[in-house]
């Protein structure tokens, strides 16, 4: 039992110490699609204006960089729910992108990247 309960201890080990540490720079914010870059580079776009927020716009932290467009909007399934900390922001539920895109699953707090316990990320980089 005590060599099972290390096993684990040491997965969990080498699985945290794997995980990149990405941080969002900043956050821009625009009232429209074509106030956004091709390449957001390092920081995250909040589309639209003070009262209706409707996209997020950032760059995937897999390895491929793709361009992630988060809907916010009611009207749209599914949606996500923004925080906004003025210079950070918190997106909810987690972004689990499908097998097709990278397959990454992970939370965006505080523009700081938590990946999803379990999901290997090494299979993305």
């Amino acid at each position: 039992m005590e060599t099972r309960v290390l096993t684990f201890l040491q997965r969990v080990k080498h699985w945290w110490s794997r995980r990149p540490t990405i941080r969002y720079s900043k956050v821009v914010r625009v009232s429209s699609m074509s106030d956004v870059p091709a390449d957001t580079k390092n920081k995250i776009y909040l589309v639209g204006s003070a009262s209706t927020l409707k996209w997020v716009l950032l760059m995937c932290p897999c390895a491929r960089r793709h361009r992630l467009s988060v809907p916010l909007m009611r009207s749209i399934s599914p949606h996500w729910k923004v925080f906004d900390h003025g210079k950070t922001l918190t997106l909810w539920p987690s972004l689990w992108l499908n097998e097709e895109s990278c397959g990454s699953h992970f939370w965006l707090k505080r523009s700081r990247v938590e990946w999803a316990f379990g999901d290997d990320v090494s299979e993305h980089l």
